[in-house]
């Protein structure tokens, strides 16, 4: 069959098809057209005169095709996809490599995830309405205790603002340089101090005691009642010269078991 191109109108010879949709490329203008859109006639028609730009060519080459090329690449991207769906199945199935995130949906996992949220919002239950009151810093220079270069104490006030008692108050201090770097970092119940000239006489190891001594804990850190305190005190021990700010924060608490109020016990402050 004989085919002319829309645009140049130059005629090529092409072997017979019914496809009106076959797309061609025409190899003197590179125009491309489909079959519908030009003129067809039989090998046996007469061609035309030298008039105009009529040239018999057997020189053709097939234009794309835009559906064809949107199939060929889904087929690619399906076969990358699928591809890459059996290397994770593989990889799951048969090496140590995902476990990390295996582990992550493990139901050991989850169920340890869960408790930790738990235990997390009953710790916040526990403390949320205590309050830190009169909280101050001084130091102890070595003129007045002679065992340390100086000592930083921090000392305060819990305020118990539950409608019901709490007990075993714990705090957490931290100390900072001015970019906010931490410097040091300690743990103690409420309860227990010292007086000023124990800070001023006594050496690290007495200290420490003397701020974790059981029974100043249990006379004065156990069934607080609402609106009552108890105090807390941290020393650092020859700080950093960098130090510059301090947090304190309340880190556990525990709701007592109710008993009978007992008429000896130490009034606390």
């Amino acid at each position: 069959m004989l085919v002319t191109c829309p645009t140049c109108q130059s005629i090529f010879k092409l072997a017979n098809n019914d496809n009106p949709n076959l797309k061609m490329r025409c190899s003197i203008c590179s125009n491309v057209f489909a079959l519908s859109d030009t003129t067809v006639l039989p090998d046996d028609a007469p061609l035309p005169g030298n008039e105009g730009n009529f040239r018999l060519n057997s020189s053709f080459s097939m234009g794309s095709d835009p559906v064809k090329k949107k199939n060929v690449f889904l087929r690619i991207f399906l076969i990358v996809l699928c591809s890459l769906a059996a290397l994770l199945a593989m990889l799951w199935s048969f090496t140590p490599y995902l476990d990390p995130i295996k582990n992550m949906f493990s139901q050991e996992n989850i169920v340890e995830m869960e408790k930790q949220n738990k235990e997390v919002d009953e710790l916040f239950q526990r403390v949320k309405l205590l309050e830190l009151a009169n909280v101050r810093q001084f130091v102890v220079p070595n003129s007045e205790n002679e065992k340390f270069e100086k000592l930083t104490v921090i000392e305060g006030k819990v305020v118990n603002n539950f409608d019901e008692p709490r007990s075993f108050i714990k705090l957490e201090a931290t100390l900072y340089d001015a970019e906010g770097n931490p410097l040091g970092e300690k743990t103690l119940m409420a309860g227990p101090k010292v007086s000023f000239f124990q800070l001023q006489v006594l050496g690290e190891e007495e200290l420490e005691q003397a701020l974790r001594d059981n029974i100043s804990i249990l006379n004065y850190n156990t069934n607080i009642q609402p609106k009552e305190t108890v105090p807390f005190m941290f020393i650092f021990y020859n700080p950093p010269a960098t130090a510059a700010n301090f947090n304190i924060k309340i880190v556990d608490a525990q709701i007592p078991e109710p008993t009978e109020a007992d008429p000896t016990a130490p009034k606390k402050p």
